[in-house]
């Protein structure tokens, strides 16, 4: 399933000092990011694959492209949501009692959730977190990185976020901040509004490295990020 890559074909990064390894194979979510949550995706994302665009380059540079079924992640979302929750109140409960008053509205909403999560509902979330990440680790073995969206659609404008906007429309990030796997976005083309469209390079633990030469080089291949908004 790993084909060798001829170091020849990639060009080694000023930054990193060496090519893409050799052995790097990507894939990309069969079904995953439908799984991540009750989140609308988008027509524009091949509902939930990341556009093809972006996997052809990384077969031109030389990876190896297969298509993997990750684990379900139907709750993953609720046990990120209680772990980010009960840890951010114990981090900011003593100023949240002391002076309320230098949160904003949001972050002291927010945080003050954190208060009544309780115990049995933590277990529960850190069982889930220690499941969801050996099975993603069991379904990566053989691979270096998947690909997927980053998010279920284009950038949205600003205008038209509400306070609570990642969870009307969940990120395709928040299982791997769950695992603890190193994750990149990188620009992935645009939509016909000129908005971005993201592909998100999702790496083994402790294998940030990749990651980060897997995303040099694909932004070396792609016009991308010489595009810039025009600001009025």
């Amino acid at each position: 399933m790993i084909r060798a890559i001829p170091p020849r074909r990639i060009a080694p990064s000023p930054i990193f000092g060496r090519p893409w390894p050799r052995r790097s194979c990507a894939a990309f979510a069969s079904a995953s990011p439908a799984r991540c949550s009750n989140a609308i995706v988008s027509p524009r994302t091949r509902r939930g694959r990341p556009s093809t665009v972006g996997v052809e380059v990384l077969r031109g540079l030389g990876a190896s492209v297969t298509e993997v079924e990750l684990p379900r992640l139907a709750l993953d979302g609720a046990a990120a949501y209680l772990i980010a929750r009960g840890e951010g109140f114990a981090i900011h409960e003593k100023t949240l009692r002391a002076r309320p008053e230098d949160y904003g509205a949001l972050a002291r909403d927010r945080l003050m959730i954190g208060a009544y999560v309780r115990a049995s509902d933590m277990v529960q979330a850190m069982r889930r977190r220690r499941m969801l990440a050996e099975a993603t680790a069991a379904a990566m073995a053989e691979l270096d990185a998947i690909l997927l969206p980053t998010v279920p659609d284009a950038a949205p404008l600003l205008a038209e976020l509400g306070p609570y906007f990642s969870s009307e429309r969940p990120p395709y990030m928040r299982p791997f901040n769950l695992t603890g796997q190193p994750a990149l976005s990188v620009c992935n083309g645009f939509d016909r509004l000129g908005l971005p469209l993201s592909l998100q390079i999702v790496g083994r633990s402790f294998d940030d490295a990749t990651v980060l030469r897997i995303g040099h080089a694909y932004e070396r291949a792609t016009p991308w990020r010489e595009r810039r908004p025009q600001l009025q």
